[in-house]
């Protein structure tokens, strides 16, 4: 009987039918094991090239923008330092020079108002390419703009050098964090370039950037993949890939590749650029051990398949009927019922073999099984594994921090290319040890870090610790080093110590500068308050002064010569006169002196004092001059001149022991941009230069950082007031110039004085001619004084001069008696701060009655009220506190017979 058909069969269809069913069983037992084989094979070589693809992206991904991010910080830390209100051009040029130092990677840097004009502008270009390079900022354009954060713009191909160039645009603000300034930085991308040469997918495989619209913008062996064609005209390989995973970027897919072949792909966005990284390897080679398996899973199948062809053959004459049913039973198991079991009838052998094929059977289905299970957690494990890699990986080079770990039972150390990279070394040309490690501590700071390190063995707490490392080039390096115990032995002892170390340089040059700058800061307000210290106390002294000095000149009126009394009040004219020139150094080292500033012949201004200034350094000092020809005109008020040589003289006279000499210098000098960048402090124009130089003694460095200081001196008690060259100095910034001192111990010492040409054509005054008797009048003087003593005195002395006298003692006063008066009043003479309204707003509103009205302001110091920081309006009369009889006398006339 035929078995499948239920009809008769001959014993040649029996044993052909028994052979058929021998190597259909065998090929049904071989398909299922070779294919879930193959099936298992097949989905972990997949799973495993994905998870290479992807960490092949994000790795290049996490360096790429790692690179940006690191040179955004840069910019941002350096903005934050940076107050736009306090910076003028050569400031931002200079700024930019420094930074374009720092940075090797920035090409170009410039600043730019919110409008869009240039301020300032730097480059690594040679002069020829400056004109080009300073346009390149022009059309350069960011995609995801912001005002109040970095931009980075699109990449664009520089025309001439066929490099891959990015712009980032970082805001600048103010104290309240309001943008004023852009700063454009010129990135250079060929590091870009460079790292995605380096990687490979594969044997065949390339990595390549493409920008948001699917632009190349770095390759690697693609020019040899496609036998040098140029790539740049090629199709967005990024969308098509974009479109080929649905939109999603987080998994691989097969597609039709840059070279037109099919591969696997896997892409990485880098979302701050709009960049995106895509790694491709042609599906030959990704699958080339697959198809190797399957080809010779296949040839074996065949080969079994022969030799249970031909077995069958030799023993089916004998077993046809067991065999049937033997192969029925395969028959049937291959379908899928794997719990049936072959009857054992017939002869031995078919007996045998059916037992053999039930055994066979058996432990084949749990073969299969085991195998299944293995498979199953094999690739469970490898997935978990590769994930676990792929995120260490992408931490360790996503960071810019070194690794270490330190096994102190042994003192073994393990450090990451990292740590050595970042102290300059190569990491099989520095052996590390304990020793070496603290041998390159610096020496001061080595005891701090072996006393925490300690202390984090005993405690197995947590440490961070900050000191300075010795690289290779000998630099010494801020570093942050954290870590902690991570193993301990049994009896509890630290066995085992990992943690990090980190190069935190530039954090610490932006803290000891932000420090220099609070420092200076904390000075000006020092200076400040002390400067408005000395003005109210010069203000109230100078009140009191003039009432004395104008007692005393009354008194010595009244006197004869050989009166007892006309020596006592000559005695007190003279220290008043020596207390009015100490008020004079505190206005003037408070920048609160009024002058009145006139175009000077300085050469003769200062030869007109020659004499004066031979006999206050006495015999055993000689002054030598040396003017230049030919020198430019200054606009300063010449007492002024007088006070800085005369404090200049004094202490180069207290610096020379007993016979020395003084050399006072002059010429022009011209300061360009270049120059002044070099030399901290110097502004560009030109200027005249006043040099006094001595052969004294000398100061030290720490002296001469504290020479400016006021009441700062090295004289003994009651020798100096310390308020000498602070006054030079208050002198000199007043005048819009800049002073400089030069000197060592045992080489005397040297002082440079910059004062501003003066270019206004007007001509230089001629010197005035000594009155040859006091001035008297008849004019009518409104007098304005809030103090009573000051009222009285200087009514004393407008009277003993001829004038008619009409007081007030305050504004309100003043006004009042003006609208009253009928007769004429000629001349206004008034004080500048009073309550309830000052000098100045008095005049205007007394010229609104009488237009033709002259004024005459008195006053120990203006308070800027008639004075922009100390110098005199144009047109203002101004006469200072304290002042003599003679002095109020002649500003009297000159006043009031001016036109």
């Amino acid at each position: 009987m035929n078995l499948f058909s239920g009809r008769p069969a001959t014993a040649k269809s029996l044993t052909h039918l028994l052979t058929s069913a021998f190597v259909l069983f065998s090929l049904v037992i071989l398909v299922v094991a070779g294919g879930l084989k193959f099936f298992f094979y097949y989905q972990s070589e997949t799973a495993g090239l994905y998870s290479k693809q992807q960490l092949i992206t994000e790795s290049a991904k996490a360096a790429v923008g790692g690179f940006l991010q690191e040179k955004i910080h840069e910019l941002e830390a350096w903005a934050n330092l940076t107050n736009p209100d306090a910076m003028e051009t050569a400031d931002w040029r200079l700024a930019l020079q420094r930074l374009l130092g720092l940075g090797p990677a920035f090409r170009t840097l410039a600043a730019i108002n919110l409008e869009g004009d240039p301020i300032a502008f730097v480059s690594r270009f040679t002069p020829s390419q400056i004109e080009r390079a300073s346009r390149i900022f022009d059309n350069v354009h960011y995609p995801r703009t912001s005002p109040d954060a970095a931009s980075i713009s699109e990449v664009y191909i520089d025309a001439e050098t066929s490099e891959p160039i990015v712009s980032i645009r970082v805001p600048v603000t103010d104290a309240l964090r309001e943008s004023k300034v852009y700063l454009l930085a010129e990135l250079n991308l060929r590091f870009i370039w460079d790292f995605v040469a380096k990687l490979a997918a594969g044997s065949t495989g390339y990595v390549y950037v493409v920008d948001h619209t699917g632009r190349l913008i770095a390759y690697g062996d693609i020019s040899r993949v496609i036998k040098g064609e140029n790539v740049s005209h090629l199709p967005p390989v990024a969308l098509q890939l974009d479109a080929a995973a649905g939109g999603a970027h987080d998994r691989a897919r097969i597609y039709r590749g840059l070279t037109g072949s099919r591969v696997i792909g896997t892409a990485a966005p880098l979302t701050e650029a709009g960049w995106t990284i895509v790694a491709e390897m042609p599906w030959q080679e990704a699958y080339r051990n697959v198809i190797r398996i399957g080809a010779a899973t296949v040839a074996i199948t065949i080969l079994i398949a022969f030799l249970a062809a031909m077995l069958g053959a030799m023993i089916s004459r004998k077993l046809a009927v067991p065999l049937a049913e033997l192969k029925n039973t395969a028959v049937r198991i291959a379908n899928g019922d794997r719990s049936l079991q072959a009857q054992l009838t017939g002869p031995a052998e078919v007996a045998q073999l059916a037992t053999a094929f039930n055994s066979m059977a058996s432990q084949l289905v749990g073969s299969l099984k085991e195998t299944e299970h293995q498979y199953a957690q094999a690739i469970a494990a490898r997935a978990a594994l590769q994930t676990s890699e792929t995120r260490l990986r992408l931490v360790l080079e996503g960071t810019t921090d070194g690794v270490w770990d330190v096994q102190t039972s042994v003192d073994e150390a393990y450090c990451s290319p990292r740590w050595f990279e970042i102290l300059g070394y190569e990491p099989d040309a520095f052996p590390v040890t304990m020793d070496s490690w603290r041998a390159m501590i610096l020496p001061e700071d080595r005891e701090h870090v072996e006393r925490v390190y300690a202390h984090a063995l005993a405690s197995s707490e947590p440490f961070a610790v900050e000191f300075r490392m010795k690289c290779k080039n000998g630099r010494w390096l801020w570093v942050l080093s954290r870590g902690k115990v991570v193993e301990t032995t049994a009896d509890g002892r630290p066995a085992r110590l990992s943690g990090s170390l980190a190069d935190i340089t530039k954090r610490k040059l932006a803290e000891q500068e932000k420090a220099e700058l609070e420092a200076k800061f904390l000075q000006a307000q020092k200076m400040e308050s002390i400067g408005r210290l000395a003005g109210g106390v010069a203000h109230d002294f100078n009140n009191l002064l003039t009432v004395i000095l104008g007692r005393a000149e009354l008194a010595m009126m009244s006197l004869s010569t050989a009166d007892p009394f006309y020596e006592d009040f000559a005695e007190i004219l003279a220290v008043g006169k020596r207390s009015a020139a100490l008020t004079r150094q505190l206005l003037g080292f408070a920048r609160k002196q009024t002058i009145e500033p006139r175009p000077l012949d300085f050469n003769r201004t200062v030869e007109d004092m020659l004499g004066l200034l031979r006999r206050l350094t006495g015999e055993g000092i000689q002054v030598v001059w040396r003017p230049s020809a030919g020198l430019w005109p200054v606009k300063m008020d010449p007492a002024q001149i007088d006070q800085l040589l005369a404090n200049l003289l004094i202490n180069a006279k207290d610096a020379i022991a007993d016979v020395g000499t003084v050399t006072i210098e002059t010429y022009n000098s011209t300061l360009d941009h270049a120059y002044c960048c070099a030399h901290h402090g110097y502004q560009p124009g030109d200027y005249v230069v006043l040099v006094v130089s001595d052969d004294g003694c000398g100061m030290d460095k720490e002296t001469l950082a504290n020479i400016y200081e006021p009441f700062f001196t090295t004289k003994r008690l009651g020798q100096g007031t310390g308020l000498g060259l602070a006054t030079v100095y208050g002198i000199v910034k007043q005048n819009n110039g800049f002073i400089n001192a030069y000197s060592e111990p045992g080489n005397g010492s040297t002082f440079k004085i910059y004062l501003p040409r003066h270019f206004a054509g007007d001509a230089m005054p001629a010197a005035a001619a000594t009155a040859p008797h006091v001035q008297t009048g008849s004019e009518t003087i409104l007098l304005v004084e809030d103090e009573e003593a000051l009222l009285d005195i200087m009514t004393a002395m407008l009277k003993e001069l001829g004038y008619r006298i009409l007081t007030a003692d305050s504004p309100h006063a003043a006004l009042e008696l003006v609208q009253k008066y009928d007769a004429p009043i000629h001349l206004l003479l008034t004080d500048v701060i009073m309550p309830g309204m000052n000098g100045r707003e008095l005049q205007k509103r007394i010229n609104a009655l009488l237009p033709e009205l002259k004024c005459l302001f008195i006053s120990g110091y203006t308070a800027n009220v008639i004075a922009h920081q100390g110098i005199l309006e144009e047109g203002l009369n101004f006469l200072n506190k304290p002042f003599s009889f003679q002095d109020l006398a002649t500003k009297l006339r000159s006043v009031l017979e001016a036109d």
